[in-house]
């Protein structure tokens, strides 16, 4: 039942947004994005750690209806316009639920006009505007690890929360937010 929940609201959302009826934009006072520093629960536009599938699925299913987000690159994600950066940004992002429960949040981040030949667009410069904000956005400071195989990331811990941003390639920046905490039984 609810994956059939969930595949409907994003069919609707892909529908509305299809046919024009929904305007893409981001939001107006700049500060709806931010994360409350005070709780760890807090993620975004009204999201946070351990909400229910519905209830996502209505604060995403309102906030499409504002403008604030609409359909993202996989049609299986949800896309907010961050322009925050010095250049236009998407954000794709989809969490998971364990137990009904949000308990993961990985996003995509790339610029808008990424290209393999224009080397302003690319990664390695994204991946220091998304901590940058991320860190506003969040408070405290990313650290920078290793992985692996040798390839640098930034990490940030507080409580149960950890927070990840790592390239993905020379187009996108993978961040993942993870909540230890969760499912709470």
């Amino acid at each position: 039942m609810k994956k059939i929940a969930l595949h409907s609201v994003l069919l609707m959302i892909i529908c509305l947004s299809a046919l024009g009826l929904t305007s893409i934009s981001s939001c107006k006072d700049g500060n709806s994005f931010l994360v409350n520093k005070q709780n760890t629960d807090s993620l975004f536009l009204g999201l946070k750690f351990g909400m229910s599938s519905d209830d996502f699925f209505s604060a995403s299913w309102d906030l499409n209806k504002r403008g604030v987000i609409t359909n993202g690159s996989s049609n299986l994600s949800i896309m907010y316009k961050l322009n925050e950066f010095d250049h236009p940004a998407k954000l794709n992002y989809y969490p998971d639920f364990e137990e009904d429960q949000l308990n993961f949040l990985p996003a995509r981040v790339a610029y808008n006009n990424w290209s393999p030949w224009n080397k302003e667009f690319w990664s390695d410069k994204l991946i220091i505007e998304v901590k940058d904000l991320m860190e506003e956005w969040m408070g405290g400071k990313f650290k920078v690890e290793k992985d692996d195989k040798g390839k640098s990331y930034f990490l940030r811990k507080q409580g149960e929360v950890e927070t990840t941003i790592k390239r993905v390639d020379d187009q996108y920046v993978k961040i993942e937010l993870r909540h230890y905490g969760y499912p709470k039984k």
